[in-house]
């Protein structure tokens, strides 16, 4: 078996959505070992910068936390697609040669995997190609970019997904992953009532 860790390092320099200052995380020295004989350090960071889960709270004041998620969809197989070719959006006809079934979990591996930087033009997924998806009954998407949609207003592409209780990952790092069939471990850390959490992403081949 081999392990391919897919997640973003936290590290105050590292790319966060539309380079917003805010949103760098900062770690924040409490105690030190010349004064304290210890060392302790508390950390101030966004929910959403980062490898991170989206749960329903985000958009929906009845929707679920990110303490309420499935297991069964953070633990599952998944299926890394090819969509390298895409230049602005993931639409219906980008998805629709991959024959997706009922409860796949489905990572998109495009462009945004080759910039360290934040790129205000990444790749999204378009709210008519996360509606399809819906039909299909996915239980779940993960994308390269800081986050599933770009500019908007109404958040439909978020918004198609939670509201069916399908799991959105952002923020993963895919360069080096070859398209195809992995067991993914997507674990969010469990912050009670938060609306997304920092997530460790493992994908496993050969299991």
């Amino acid at each position: 078996m081999k392990y391919y860790d897919v997640s973003m390092p936290i590290d105050i320099n590292m790319p966060v959505y539309k380079n917003e200052p805010s949103r760098r995380p900062e770690l924040i020295p409490i105690k030190s070992l010349e004064e304290n004989a210890v060392v302790i350090h508390k950390i101030l960071l966004d929910l959403h910068s980062g490898t991170h889960v989206d749960a329903p709270s985000h958009y929906f004041k009845e929707g679920k936390t990110i303490d309420q998620l499935s297991m069964t969809k953070e633990v599952t197989n998944c299926r890394v697609l090819d969509l390298m070719g895409v230049e602005q959006v993931i639409g219906i006809d980008n998805l629709i040669g991959y024959d997706i079934q009922e409860n796949d979990f489905l990572l998109f591996k495009t462009r945004n995997s080759l910039e360290d930087a934040y790129n205000p033009n990444f790749v999204y997924l378009s709210a008519d190609a996360a509606l399809f998806l819906v039909s299909k009954g996915v239980k779940g998407v993960g994308i390269d970019a800081m986050t599933i949609e770009r500019n908007q207003p109404e958040h439909e592409t978020h918004k198609a997904l939670l509201k069916n209780e399908i799991m959105i990952i952002e923020g993963l790092r895919l360069k080096h992953i070859i398209p195809g069939a992995y067991k993914m471990l997507a674990l969010p850390i469990n912050i009670v009532g938060a609306e997304a959490a920092p997530a460790r992403v493992i994908l496993i081949e050969g299991l």
